[in-house]
């Protein structure tokens, strides 16, 4: 439902124009459908959410270059901006990992006896590890301490292999990002 009787080439118009009200307007007239769109692409509403934001954030601070040309269909072009957002956080993510994998990885055993770790690095790992949130704990100590594979632990999970790169990426940062809060 639209949020004012004015057309989103005129609110489009007026921002180009410097109203920053008339963006508020086609902000909240398309938020909740890109939230949607962008949530069934990523499955993650906060993620989502992100984007979005990112999206419009975007846009705004890009007002100065913008063609002051009507655009055909406002809400396809929204759209396709916010797809693009997506895409360059999947990218980034893909590379991120890539990164973790190729350069992170090889340098640390994700194997370790338990007779290498002295007591009181046991106790300052296991001490980390219970800081992760809950959802990745479980395969931080998996990869970890057991030293599973990527397919092990889809199937442990039941889930798809890539799920599990992207939750052990996941818990391997914060887990880096307690180890270097904590010291």
């Amino acid at each position: 439902m639209k949020s004012s009787l004015r057309t989103d080439h005129e609110l489009w118009s007026s921002f180009l124009q410097g109203n920053d009200a008339a963006f508020g307007e086609l902000t909240l007239r398309y938020q909740r459908s890109l939230v949607s769109r962008l949530r069934r692409l990523t499955g993650e509403v906060e993620l989502a959410q992100d984007l979005v934001q990112d999206t419009f954030l975007s846009i705004f601070q890009k007002r100065e270059t913008l063609s002051h040309e009507p655009i055909r269909h406002f809400g396809g072009w929204l759209h396709t901006c916010a797809h693009q957002q997506w895409m360059a956080h999947t990218t980034k993510q893909r590379h991120r990992r890539h990164l973790m994998e190729t350069r992170v990885l090889p340098q640390v055993s994700t194997h370790l006896p338990a007779d290498a770790l002295s007591q009181l690095e046991q106790n300052h790992l296991t001490t980390c590890i219970g800081a992760v949130k809950h959802p990745l704990r479980k395969e931080i100590l998996l990869l970890l301490a057991e030293g599973h594979t990527a397919e092990e632990m889809a199937e442990f999970f039941g889930k798809k292999t890539a799920w599990v790169h992207q939750n052990t990426y996941l818990a391997r940062q914060e887990l880096l990002a307690v180890l270097d809060r904590d010291g």
